[in-house]
C-alpha cells in the first residue's frame, strides 16, 4: 500500500504504465500483421527474394540513419522543454526536412550504379528507385511525430504504426499474392504503407498546429544543434543493427541475408517490450527533476530486464516449431543464429532504457560514445566471424557487441544518476507487482 502511494504519488507510474500498456498492446497488433506479412514474403519470396527485399528496403532506411540530423528526437524534447511553440518546432523541422530530401536526391540517383555495385550487389537497380520514395515519407513522418510524442499523447502516435502494419499486409496480399508481384509489389506495398503513416502524421500535428515550411534560423540551430548530439549515435547504432546484413550479402550470398533476416526477425519480437518503454521513458525523463528520474528510472530498467529474459526462454523453446510452422524447412537455418542472437537482445533491452534516460536528461553524447565502441566490436567481429562461420558468425558478433553497449552505458548511468548497478538490474518483489499491474493493463 505505501509503495502504491508513493509510486502513483512521486513517480506517477499508473499513467507510465498504461502509456506503456497501450504502446505495448498496438505492438501485439503490429506484431501479428509484420509477421502474416514477413510470413508471406517469405513463403513466396524465398530465401534469395526475400534476401533482395530486405535489402532494397534497407537502403532507403540507411539513408534516412545518416542525414535525419536527429531532428525527430530534438523536436521531442524541445516540445517537452516547451522553449518554443508546437508551430514553430513543426514548421522548421519541416524546412529542414525539404532541404535535406532535396539535397539528398539529387546525390542519389546519380550514384545508384554505384550503390548497386558496391553496397547491394544482386538488387535491381529499379527495386532501389523505387524504394528510394520511402526515405523522404520516413524523415518527414518522424519530424511530425515528435510533436505529439513530446507532448507524451502516446497512444496517437501508436496508431501510426498500426495503420502502417495493417496496410503494409493489406497490400502485399494484394500485389505479392494477388497480382503476382514478387519483389517489386513487395517494395510498392511498403511504400504505402510508410505513405498511410505519413497521412496520419499530418492528421495528427494539425489538431495540434497548422503546417506550413518556416525558416527562423534560431530555432533551426536549436534542433539540428541537439539533434546532432544523437544522431551520430543514432547512425552508429543503426550500422550496430543493420552493417551484418551487407557483411553477409558481401562475403556469402543474398540467400545468406535472406536466412539471416529471419533470425533478426524473430529474435526483434522480444524488442517490443523495451521499444515500448523506451518511447515512453524519453519524454517522461524530460519532463523530470532529476531527483524524480533518478528514482524512476532503476524500476523500469529491472522490469524491462526482468520481461525480456521471460520472453527470450519462450522463444528459446518454441523458436525450432515456430520457424517450420510460419516460414518452411527452407529457413530452418535461421534457428542457431537465432539462439546465439538471444542474449545479445537481452542486454540490449538494458542499453535501450539507460539511453532513453540518458537523452531525456539531455545528455545524448553518452550513448553516441557508447554506440561508437560498440559499431568497432561489430565490425571487428563481423569481418573475422562472417568469413569462418557464416550466418552464425554474424549472430555472435551482435550478441557481443550489444552486451558491450549494455556494460559500457550501465557504467555511464551509474556514474551520473549516483545509483549503483544492481539497484537497476537486481529483479525486486515490486517488479513482479509492476509486471502484474502491465500485463493487466494490458489484458
Amino acid at each position: 500500500m505505501l509503495l502504491g502511494k508513493f509510486l502513483k504519488r512521486y513517480l506517477n507510474l499508473p499513467d507510465f504504465v498504461q502509456n506503456v500498456s497501450f504502446v505495448f498492446s498496438t505492438q501485439v497488433i503490429i506484431l501479428c500483421a509484420g509477421s502474416a506479412s514477413n510470413i508471406i514474403l517469405a513463403r513466396w519470396l524465398g530465401p534469395e527474394g526475400k534476401g533482395i527485399f530486405s535489402l532494397a528496403i534497407l537502403v532507403p532506411w540507411m539513408i534516412f540513419w545518416f542525414v535525419s540530423l536527429g531532428v525527430g528526437v530534438s523536436t521531442i524534447y524541445y516540445v517537452g522543454q516547451k522553449k518554443y511553440s508546437n508551430s514553430q518546432i513543426v514548421n522548421n523541422s519541416l524546412f529542414i526536412a525539404v532541404i535535406i530530401i532535396v539535397s539528398i536526391a539529387l546525390l542519389y540517383f546519380p550514384s545508384l550504379p554505384v550503390i548497386a555495385k558496391y553496397l547491394v550487389k544482386n538488387v535491381d537497380i529499379e527495386f532501389l528507385r523505387i524504394s528510394f520514395v520511402i526515405f523522404p515519407i520516413i524523415l518527414i513522418t518522424s519530424y511530425l511525430a515528435g510533436v505529439p510524442l513530446g507532448l507524451q499523447r502516446i497512444k496517437e502516435v501508436s496508431t501510426i504504426d498500426i495503420l502502417k502494419t495493417l496496410t503494409s499486409l493489406g497490400f502485399i496480399v494484394l500485389f505479392v499474392v494477388c497480382l503476382k508481384g514478387s519483389i517489386r509489389g513487395a517494395i510498392l506495398a511498403t511504400l504505402v504503407s510508410f505513405l498511410t503513416g505519413l497521412l496520419f502524421a499530418v492528421f495528427l500535428v494539425l489538431r495540434i498546429s497548422p503546417i506550413r515550411i518556416q525558416m527562423n534560423l534560431r530555432i533551426i540551430r536549436d534542433l539540428v544543434g541537439f539533434g546532432l548530439k544523437s544522431h551520430i549515435g543514432t547512425i552508429v547504432q543503426f550500422f550496430n543493427y543493420r552493417l551484418d546484413m551487407f557483411l553477409i550479402n558481401l562475403f556469402l550470398t543474398s540467400a545468406s541475408v535472406g536466412i539471416y533476416s529471419i533470425s533478426v526477425l524473430i529474435a526483434e519480437l522480444i524488442w517490443y517490450i523495451p521499444g515500448a518503454i523506451s518511447l515512453v521513458l524519453f519524454p517522461r525523463i524530460a519532463s523530470y527533476d532529476v531527483e524524480t528520474a533518478n528514482r524512476f528510472t532503476p524500476q523500469v530498467c529491472r522490469t524491462t530486464l526482468f520481461m525480456t529474459m521471460c520472453l527470450s526462454g519462450v522463444l528459446l523453446l518454441i523458436g525450432r516449431p515456430l520457424i517450420l510452422i510460419a516460414f518452411g524447412k527452407q529457413f530452418l537455418p535461421s534457428l542457431i543464429p537465432l539462439q546465439i542472437l538471444l542474449p545479445g537482445i537481452i542486454a540490449l533491452s538494458i542499453a535501450k532504457v539507460l539511453s532513453s534516460d540518458l537523452t531525456g536528461r539531455g545528455k545524448p553524447l553518452y550513448a553516441t560514445y557508447t554506440a561508437a565502441v560498440s559499431l568497432v566490436v561489430t565490425v571487428v567481429l563481423d569481418l573475422i566471424l562472417i568469413p569462418k562461420l557464416g550466418v552464425p558468425g554474424a549472430a555472435l558478433a551482435s550478441s557481443i557487441s550489444y552486451a558491450t553497449a549494455a556494460l559500457i552505458l550501465s557504467a555511464i548511468y551509474s556514474r551520473l544518476s549516483g545509483n549503483r548497478i544492481l539497484s537497476f538490474l537486481l529483479i525486486r518483489k515490486e517488479d513482479f507487482i509492476t509486471c502484474r499491474n502491465l500485463i493487466k493493463s494490458m489484458l
